[in-house]
This record gives C-alpha cells, structure tokens and sequence, in this order.
C-alpha cells in the first residue's frame, strides 16, 4: 500500500493541527498512522482525523509555519494487527459453533434429493422425506396461497355448520313452529312434531271422523315446497290429506279416522323440503 499525499497541507509551528488543500484524510488515513510534514524532521503520529482536510498529530508540528507543504501518510502495522484481531474473533467465534452438540449432529446427517434434516434429540438428527408439494406448499407465503397450492375451494374457509350469512355451509335452527336446516346450495328442510289434544269430533265420510289443522313452516320457502305429513293416534296410522292452501310460508292438512271420533292426542309429525333462494 503506497503512501498517501494527495494535495498539500498547512503546519503551523508548536501546533498539532495540520490543515489539508485537495486531501480526502476520512477516505485515506487512519488514527495511528504516521505523518511528515515538509520542514519537520518527525515523524508524527495521526491522534485524530476531524475531516477530509483537517486532523491532528503527536508530537506538535516543529517546523516553520507555511502553507503549500507536501506531506505523506506511512501506513503502519496497524492495519495488520487489526486484521489479525478481526480474524482471531472470526475463528473464535466459529470454533464454538464447532463445538456445538447441535452442529454436530447436523455433520453426521446425509444430505439427498428430497430429503429434510430434523432433531430426532437435542444432539442427533435424522432425515424425512419432502415431496415437490410439500416444498411449494412451504414456499407459499400467505394462508390463500396455500389453500390454492391444495387445490381448496371456498368452502374451506367456511364453518361447516353456522349462519349463511355469515359463510356457514349448513345453518340450523328452531323455533315455536319447529325445526329448520338450510344448505348453502338452496335447499330447505323443515319439520315439525306436533301432538294435536283435541279429538277428530267431526264426523263424515262414511263412518270416519276427521279435522283440519295448520302449519306455518319455521323459515319460508322461496317457492312452494314439497310436503308429508304423518298422523297416529292410539297406536294407528290415519289417513292424510293435503289441503289446497299450501304456500311458500304455511300448509294445512286434512286428517281422517275411519274407525270414527277419535280419543286425543294425536301426534303429528310434518316434513316440508324445498329451496330457501
């Protein structure tokens, strides 16, 4: 390394200040270096660099004060001594890594294609396989990325039962009127069990007893729905008839006993399937 002198410098007797024209001192010296100053017979240390064109120096300048002076920096052993600490540090610092239980057992590991190091225990490893999906599925770098790396649909971000409205794929509910499951795709079940106290008082249609009675379903339908309706009383299944007054949001039915007035209760039990949009 050659020794700097770029530009000029101004000295002033029995001072440590020297002053640069055209120097670039930050770039090019280091404090520690060794300096001379046209009209000084020292050789001075750098203690300080200020700037580009200032630093100071020990012992002080002895020389006649002027300005214009050509100089030059020796570089010194510094530079070496600093390598060789900054080097001494690196191969401390990997002489631990060395020694280190886990490196280690990293070093007895095999490397191979599609092959995935692990801890089997804190100081030894083993490999599993990693297929070309799993790798692309890792590299994904958001959850929508990855569900689209599955080949997943949008259902997989929806609760499999939960309000439609709310993304749920099947929504159930109930109330007074009964009992409901809606699916995402349209469709509508609504059930209603129903035990029915009064007796089937009215007479007709030969000797039978017969009544009528209403169902408003527990959600509406978008259009009329599909309907069964089945009726016992005193262990035996009666006849059922559907009104002419179903609707998208009601139905009634006619219910008929062949053995006559019937004894309360009878237990019903309706069934409606059609499409909520």
């Amino acid at each position: 390394m050659g020794w700097y002198n770029a530009g000029t410098v101004t000295a002033t007797n029995n001072s440590g200040t020297i002053t640069g024209a055209g120097t670039a001192f930050i770039s090019n010296i280091r404090v520690g270096d060794g300096i001379t100053v046209a009209g000084s017979t020292s050789l001075h240390e750098v203690t300080n660099i200020v700037s580009e064109t200032q630093l100071t120096v020990s012992p002080v300048y002895g020389g006649t004060t002027g300005a214009s002076k050509t100089y030059a920096v020796v570089p010194v052993q510094g530079y070496v001594q600093g390598l060789a600490d900054q080097a001494k540090n690196v191969i401390l610092t990997f002489g631990n890594v060395a020694a280190s239980s886990s490196v280690n057992a990293l070093m007895t590991v095999t490397g191979a294609a599609d092959r995935l190091p692990y801890f089997t225990s804190g100081t030894t490893m083993a490999t599993t396989g990693i297929t070309a999906l799993a790798r692309s599925l890792l590299d994904d770098g958001s959850v929508t990325s990855m569900r689209s790396t599955l080949g997943l649909k949008t259902a997989a971000v929806y609760d499999v039962v939960g309000a439609i409205s709310s993304g749920g794929i099947i929504e159930r509910g109930a109330n007074a009127n009964g009992e409901y499951t809606k699916f995402a795709d349209g469709t509508l079940i609504c059930w209603f069990y129903q035990t029915i106290s009064a007796n089937l008082a009215t007479t007709g249609y030969g000797s039978g007893a017969y009544n009528s009675y209403n169902w408003t379903f527990p959600v509406a339908f978008a259009a009329i729905p599909a309907l069964a309706v089945q009726a016992v009383i005193a262990g035996r299944i009666i006849f059922c008839g559907q009104t002419t007054g179903i609707t998208a949001s009601s139905c009634g039915c006619f219910f008929w006993d062949a053995y006559g007035p019937a004894v309360a209760p009878m237990y019903t039990r309706w069934l409606a399937i059609g499409r909520w949009f």
